[in-house]
């Protein structure tokens, strides 16, 4: 009797209140030292880093898992409790390998939980398990693009789809690698690294691309797909006739729209001039005409007398009219 109220007397602190929470994890800690043969010894052991979780002290909560994992059930316990600490454990397992994913610690999570389903291939969450084994290993080629490490980003995305080829995510990981290597060119050529590296960065960028247009014909993966190599090709490698004929291969999916904007915009004729600076009133000044699908271009020269064109006006604008 002494035992089942030592282990109720940890029931009577609340369990979402960090200080309360703290007193209840020490009243179970003093009953399982005082009662080791207990039947409850095996639960709140368990509980102790569940206790944990709940408040936030995930790295108590993995290191109270361990040990739990690495106890025996007390020499005179009974059957059944050493039956509740073999269930336990499985649970212990699954749920820190759970706790080191939401911290990040995807290799670390992905090696437990790789051992709960090789231990427990019947196991209630031998399911569950796969899909975060899945899940930390494209979390972390996501983190590794997030911070910019690009080449190993790209080995991880790669290591993914060689391992998970039908994966739901698998289009979009072939188009995310694509991105990848464009951000490097771009990097590259800002800071006026070598072109050919440049160009053979975009090349790989735009064979992923076509990849996922092959690969997906149809959905919206490969309409994002056919969009970003028309308009690397436009902006980034200034090969207009060739992204001008990209831009036609989008014919599905949310990106069609621009891409009918885009072929609009680059082949409807278009002339306009710019002033690069404000001139001076000693200075030649000088424009620059921006033409696009013009062949030939008329240029006449009038002189204009602004202060005049003000006074009758009172507006320098509509000059052209």
């Amino acid at each position: 009797m002494a035992g089942g109220a030592a282990r109720k007397i940890a029931g009577t602190w609340g369990r979402r209140n960090p200080a309360q929470a703290a007193m209840g994890m020490a009243a179970i800690q003093r009953y399982v030292a005082e009662f080791p043969a207990h039947s409850g010894v095996p639960a709140a052991s368990f509980d102790l880093a569940g206790w944990a979780a709940e408040i936030g002290r995930h790295a108590e909560a993995i290191d109270s898992f361990d040990e739990f994992l690495a106890s025996e059930p007390h020499a005179d316990a009974s059957e059944e409790t050493v039956e509740e600490h073999a269930r336990l454990s499985m649970q212990a397992l699954f749920r820190k390998g759970a706790l080191l994913h939401s911290q990040g610690r995807f290799e670390e999570s992905i090696g437990v939980l790789e051992d709960y389903v090789r231990t427990y291939p019947n196991g209630p969450d031998w399911a569950a398990a796969q899909a975060s084994i899945v899940n930390s290993e494209h979390r972390s080629a996501e983190v590794l693009r997030e911070t910019g490490e690009h080449e190993a980003a790209r080995v991880s995305f790669l290591a993914f789809l060689a391992t998970h080829p039908l994966e739901a995510r698998a289009a979009a990981a072939y188009e995310v690698l694509g991105q990848l290597f464009a951000e490097e060119a771009r990097e590259l050529k800002e800071g006026n690294g070598d072109a050919g590296e440049v160009d053979a960065l975009f090349a790989e960028a735009l064979a992923q691309w076509r990849r996922v247009a092959a690969k997906y014909p149809g959905r919206e993966e490969s309409s994002l797909a056919l969009y970003r190599i028309a308009h690397v090709l436009e902006v980034d490698l200034d090969h207009l006739e060739d992204a001008v004929a990209a831009y036609r291969e989008v014919l599905h999916g949310s990106y069609h729209a621009r891409a009918r904007a885009k072929l609009l915009e680059m082949t409807v004729e278009a002339m306009g001039v710019r002033s690069p600076r404000v001139w001076r009133s000693d200075e030649d000044a000088r424009v620059v005409a921006q033409l696009r699908n013009v062949k030939q271009v008329n240029v006449k020269v009038h002189r204009l007398d602004l202060e005049a064109y003000f006074l009758k006006h009172l507006t320098h604008q509509s000059i052209s009219d």
